[in-house]
């Protein structure tokens, strides 16, 4: 009997601060995806219509502010209008890393570690997302690659 009240009371206590951190939780969402301060999502320009300068800019921003999926939007937008900046790789392939895209970061991931061996840590999530995407083989001699 005791065991019973003891087991209910847990079960009571445990429910109300799940929803009272539910709760809390659901007030603190918008339900505007995260943009600029005082944008709102679709006051934003087409990435198309702006310069490639514009496109990093804006992609910056909504990657500052939490909007991953739709800075990348602009980074890739702006790597298409400017293929030499490949700075921008970094910035999309995290993006992607980010959202579990591995097989868009891994694309981008080997960019930057064909075009630069000494860039470490894009070697290391190069590695790591061909492990992600079941590589095994390569990932294992690519992780070796960076321990020699």
């Amino acid at each position: 009997m005791q065991f019973r009240f003891l087991f209910s009371l847990l079960l009571f206590t445990a429910l109300n601060f799940f929803s009272a951190h539910a709760q809390k939780f659901e007030s603190n969402k918008s339900n505007t995806d995260s943009v600029p301060k005082g944008t709102k999502l679709k006051e934003l320009p087409d990435p198309k219509t702006v310069s490639w300068q514009q496109d990093v800019n804006l992609g910056a921003k909504l990657f500052e502010r939490g909007s991953i999926y739709n800075g990348l939007k602009y980074y890739e937008e702006a790597v298409s209008k400017n293929p030499k900046k490949t700075d921008l790789y970094q910035q999309i392939a995290d993006g992607n890393f980010a959202l579990r895209d591995y097989r868009t970061a891994n694309k981008y991931y080997k960019l930057l570690a064909d075009s630069n061996a000494k860039n470490f840590t894009a070697v290391y999530y190069y590695a790591l997302t061909d492990k992600y995407l079941g590589n095994y083989e390569h990932a294992k001699e690519t992780f070796q690659k960076l321990n020699s």
